[in-house]
């Protein structure tokens, strides 16, 4: 305490502020966390309402699904059904012929996405974007 009164106005000020800053906790409810998923759908086209009710209740703005199981041969109104109001979807379907398999992301309109191509692999499978979400102070 006798250090704090040797402060001047202006150093109490930026301690006063750090102190601030440092005893902010986030509630884990808030709809300002940035909110990822994961699932493995085994079958996603018929499951589009479960998975549109699964990104509302967690909140999420991002959603990967493996074993979508959706072709490149699928309707696109397939394809487009997993993504809920405001959110679009990226798929990346298996590429050797075989049934099952596949990936995809579901995510907020509120990011702007471009595609990444990070190769393929005789190994895995995956789904690869590049995500800009911009957040400015003045």
């Amino acid at each position: 305490a006798k250090f704090i009164k040797e402060l001047s106005s202006s150093q109490r000020e930026k301690r006063d502020n750090i102190s601030k800053l440092t005893s902010y906790k986030l509630n884990p409810t808030s709809e300002n966390l940035l909110k990822f998923g994961l699932v493995n759908a085994r079958s996603a086209a018929n499951k589009a309402g479960v998975l549109h009710n699964f990104i509302k209740t967690y909140n999420l703005k991002i959603l990967a699904i493996t074993e979508t199981w959706v072709s490149a041969d699928s309707p696109e109104c397939v394809k487009l059904d997993l993504a809920p109001p405001g959110f679009s979807v990226f798929h990346q379907h298996r590429q050797n012929g075989k049934k099952g398999g596949g990936t995809c992301i579901i995510y907020n309109n509120d990011f702007k996405i471009s595609s990444y191509d990070a190769g393929l692999y005789n190994t895995f499978e995956h789904c690869s974007l590049k995500i800009c979400y911009l957040a400015l102070y003045k």
